[in-house]
């Protein structure tokens, strides 16, 4: 006898040696689903998991992120250590208020405009070497955009929310606090394993904690 899976609300899958998204059609009142730890390479099928909040695919093979425009509930968005080159197909998970995009293989921030409630961006371990593409996220409180290859720190005083910076291993020379003399709320700023300038280092030990 087969079981009625229509209320479920939470489904975890991982590790599990998953290859393709199938049979989840039904689940309509999903709100977690776990994918993580497979060997997905294509993100299909997932569209009537309309109530979906939570969708970890981290530790995956996706190259490209699409399949997911339903989903505008979702609040919380895993998607690192796949194989994403390029940021695309979020444009309309506008509630998403965690993103991880950390340990794939991205060069540029692009396509997180409509994003304007994200409040944590985990995109560490990258190809990234500017700050650009994060302009409109205003409510963005933790970066997490260590291990990057970002060399100037020009295009963060935007970010006015920001309360946790994590800058550590790129290859940032100078620091200065103009640039981030409007992160009122900042708190904490990572600058560990950076070329710092021997200026730079003492202004960033005396300021590590803010105000």
């Amino acid at each position: 006898e087969n079981l009625d899976l229509r209320s479920l609300k939470k489904l975890s899958l991982d590790r599990n040696l998953i290859t393709e998204i199938t049979n989840l059609d039904n689940l309509s009142n999903l709100e977690l689903l776990n994918l993580s730890d497979n060997t997905i390479s294509r993100l299909k099928n997932l569209g009537n998991l309309c109530k979906l909040k939570t969708l970890n695919l981290s530790l995956n093979h996706i190259e490209i992120i699409s399949g997911l425009e339903n989903l505008e509930n979702l609040i919380s968005l895993h998607l690192n250590d796949n194989r994403i080159s390029h940021i695309s197909g979020l444009k309309r998970l506008v509630s998403l208020k965690v993103l991880s995009l950390s340990n794939n293989i991205i060069e540029n921030i692009d396509n997180l405009d409509n994003l304007t409630e994200l409040n944590k961006l985990e995109i560490s371990n990258n190809k990234i070497e500017t700050f650009d593409g994060l302009e409109n996220l205003k409510n963005l409180q933790e970066l997490f955009i260590d291990k990057n290859r970002i060399k100037q720190m020009e295009g963060i005083n935007n970010l006015e929310s920001l309360i946790i910076l994590f800058l550590e291993k790129n290859h940032i020379k100078e620091f200065n606090m103009s640039y981030v003399a409007n992160l009122k709320n900042l708190n904490f700023i990572f600058l560990n394993e950076n070329p710092l300038t021997p200026e730079s280092w003492e202004i960033y030990q005396k300021r590590t904690r803010f105000p």
